[in-house]
């Protein structure tokens, strides 16, 4: 896409029912690789194509990417919005609202094992992390996102660590 090889997450969405459609490239990460993950900050280069449901000022959730994290207990999810920004926080459920434009390759970074200690949770044991792709029922069509360019800076161990370190196998899951 756009001259990089990329992850394409792709969704038809037919309006039926209005449901929400969602697919997903998920995977836990426990023991060494989770204690790695706490420890570094996520890079990832992120392109989710407009769409013309976005024209409208006040309706900019009608595709949704986004990286979500889960241990059984508590959920970040960070949201590569439009015009959304800041943070929410709901019990254990807390959302970063990163301000990424459609239509164009965007670099963020996450730091999940801050956002742990934001919050004060304990390190989890287990963590499932998602890349998290969801189109609203009304906005029908083809829609699609790309992420590429997972990299992984800094670490308190004081040695460099590879992506492959923290987890090389990543499954499709995609969610009817």
């Amino acid at each position: 896409m756009q001259g990089r090889e990329a992850t394409e997450l792709s969704l038809f969405q037919s309006g039926v029912q209005s449901k929400w459609a969602y697919a997903s490239l998920s995977q836990s990460l426990d023991g060494y690789r989770l204690r790695q993950l706490l420890n570094v900050t996520l890079g990832i280069w992120v392109l989710k194509e407009p769409c013309l449901c976005d024209v409208d000022p006040f309706n900019k959730t009608s595709v949704i990417l986004s990286i979500e994290t889960n241990d059984g207990t508590h959920t970040i999810t960070f949201v590569f919005s439009d015009g959304l920004q800041g943070v929410s926080t709901l019990m254990d459920h807390r959302i970063v609202y990163l301000p990424t434009p459609s239509g164009a390759w965007y670099f963020e970074k996450l730091d999940i094992g801050r956002e742990y200690r934001l919050m004060r949770w304990s390190a989890p044991e287990v963590l499932r992390l998602s890349i998290v792709f969801g189109v609203a029922g009304l906005t029908t069509g083809w829609h699609s996102a790309y992420v590429t360019g997972i990299s992984i800076t800094g670490n308190d161990l004081g040695f460099p660590i590879s992506p492959q370190q923290i987890g090389e196998s990543i499954r499709l899951r995609v969610n009817p």
